[in-house]
Order: structure tokens, then C-alpha cells, then sequence
């Protein structure tokens, strides 16, 4: 894609994310999952974003502690592009194949959601055990897992998938921004 390793790297993981993400919408389009629709309830995507940006390491970047490496507006519209491919994949599998199988599975009922929306969760922490196994995975799957419990909630509320990958996308970039420059 380009001379520049990193560029390659992005753009090469973007590409993977957005045909398993195109993939999953035709399988939840095929399923007539109907999480496309106009999304519900907007408000409550101000908390939900607001945890997402506050996964920005404030302190230690105005502490200097940490700078951006790279800073040009095609890196950030690259690594933008991959947050946001990552975020649509995992929330098409997790949120919209995963959650709703749960919830067919699981039923209505109180009891029935409750059990869907912390099983979802915790399969959304335990997939990250994927990474490598060691202290810092671990830690990873816990918030994970609460993060998993974060997109659900956004899901619920909104009704729509794109909501919660937006919100997932703002979380990745924001947490991630560091380590991948």
C-alpha cells in the first residue's frame, strides 16, 4: 500500500476488519437481526463517550510522559480508520451476532436479559485473552469485560449497531493512540 511500514500495517489490518465487519452485517441482514435502524435514545451516548474519551492518557501526556510520535493529519485520518475498523468488527460479531444469539437463547425476561448482557460481556473479555497471555492480558480481559458491558448498555439504549461501534472506535483511538504511533 505504501513505502512506509506503519502505513502498511494499518492499512492492511483496516482492510481485514472492514471485509469481516461487511461480512458480519450480511450475516445479521441474513439473520434479520434489526440493530440498522434510527438509533433510539441519543442521550445516552454522552456518558458512554464520555468513558470512551477519558481512555486518553491525560496525565501522563501532560505530564510529558508520553508524546505522539506521529502527527500529521494522515496519520491520525489512517489510525482513525483502523480504530473504527476494529470498532465495527467487533461489535458486529460481539454486540450484534453474539449478544443476539444470547438474547434468542436466553429469552426476555428479566432474568433471561441479565444473563445475555453479562455472558456477552465476558466472552467480549475472555476473545482478548487472545493477545498473549500475561499480567497486563489479564488485566485487559477484566476491563474488557466491563467495557463489553459498556457497548451493550449502548447497544440496549440506542438500538442501533453503528452507535455502539462509534463509541468502541472513540475508546480504541483514545486508548490506543500512544502505543501504535
Amino acid at each position: 500500500y505504501s513505502k512506509d511500514a506503519f502505513y502498511n500495517r494499518m492499512i492492511s489490518k483496516i482492510v481485514q476488519q472492514f471485509c469481516g465487519a461487511v461480512a458480519g452485517i450480511l450475516i445479521l441482514v441474513r439473520l434479520r437481526v434489526k440493530l440498522f435502524s434510527r438509533p433510539k435514545k441519543l442521550l445516552y451516548l454522552i456518558p458512554c463517550m464520555i468513558i470512551a474519551v477519558d481512555n486518553f492518557q491525560f496525565c501522563a501526556y501532560f505530564n510529558e510522559k508520553m508524546q505522539l510520535v506521529r502527527t500529521s493529519l494522515k496519520d491520525f485520518t489512517i489510525f482513525g480508520g483502523y480504530c473504527l475498523s476494529i470498532g465495527l468488527f467487533e461489535e458486529i460479531v460481539f454486540r450484534g451476532i453474539i449478544f443476539s444469539t444470547l438474547a434468542g437463547f436466553f429469552g426476555n425476561t428479566r432474568r433471561g436479559f441479565l444473563t445475555t448482557y453479562i455472558l456477552s460481556s465476558c466472552v467480549f473479555g475472555f476473545a482478548h485473552l487472545f493477545n498473549g497471555f500475561s499480567l497486563g492480558t489479564l488485566l485487559q480481559v477484566a476491563y474488557t469485560t466491563l467495557t463489553g458491558g459498556l457497548f451493550a448498555f449502548c447497544l440496549i439504549k440506542t438500538k442501533n449497531i453503528f452507535c455502539c461501534a462509534f463509541v468502541h472506535a472513540t475508546y480504541n483511538f483514545c486508548g490506543l493512540l500512544f502505543d501504535s504511533q
